[in-house]
């Protein structure tokens, strides 16, 4: 039963720290090939599986933002929660000082990757459209049909925001060495 639990642990470990690349890349992949806007086709159900797809990158740019710069309530409760689960997952699937080493790279991974991602993501859409990434001003910017000027203006922000991540990383990662030091005290207590 434990290594049955270890297998499922670690396999969904696994996918934790792949998921943003994997969406990531299937967005840009899925509007590249099926977003007739950029590639000048005109058909009424082009424009609208296009508008479909770009309020859909829309709406992920907006989340890679709110998630892990947890820039709302509901991205502080999820980055928690997502972080909490995988450090447990850690410490079912792992033994030793893997633990540590791996807790400490998700506490930094989750909430910094999504955003370099995300950065890379609208880089990449923002030179398709030929738009203007600008920290002044949100510009108006048609991908897809959908104005992306809001979204791209948090992006032109975020690489200043992600400086703000490096000392929430830091308290979350001092909290956590100092409780798997405690634990690691009473286990040697106890066992002795």
């Amino acid at each position: 039963m434990n290594n049955k639990l270890s297998k499922i642990s670690l396999f969904i470990l696994i996918n934790s720290f792949i998921l943003p690349i994997i969406t990531a890349s299937f967005l840009v992949l899925f509007s590249q090939t099926q977003g007739c806007v950029l590639v000048g086709e005109q058909s009424s159900q082009c424009l609208v599986f296009g508008l479909n797809i770009g309020i859909l990158i829309e709406k992920f740019i907006q989340l890679t933002w709110h998630f892990p710069l947890m820039m709302s309530p509901q991205g502080i409760l999820p980055a928690f929660i997502a972080i909490t689960i995988i450090v447990i997952l850690i410490h079912l699937t792992l033994r030793g000082r893997q633990q540590f080493f791996w807790s400490l790279f998700c506490i930094w991974y989750i909430p910094i990757i999504p955003s370099v991602l995300g950065i890379i993501l609208v880089r990449f859409l923002a030179d398709q459209g030929n738009c203007v990434l600008n920290e002044g001003n949100a510009n108006s910017c048609l991908i897809l049909g959908v104005n992306m000027g809001e979204a791209f203006y948090g992006a032109s922000v975020v690489p200043w925001l992600i400086l703000l991540l490096i000392p929430i990383c830091l308290f979350i990662s001092l909290f956590y060495m100092i409780i798997y030091a405690l634990v690691l005290a009473m286990i040697r207590e106890q066992s002795s």
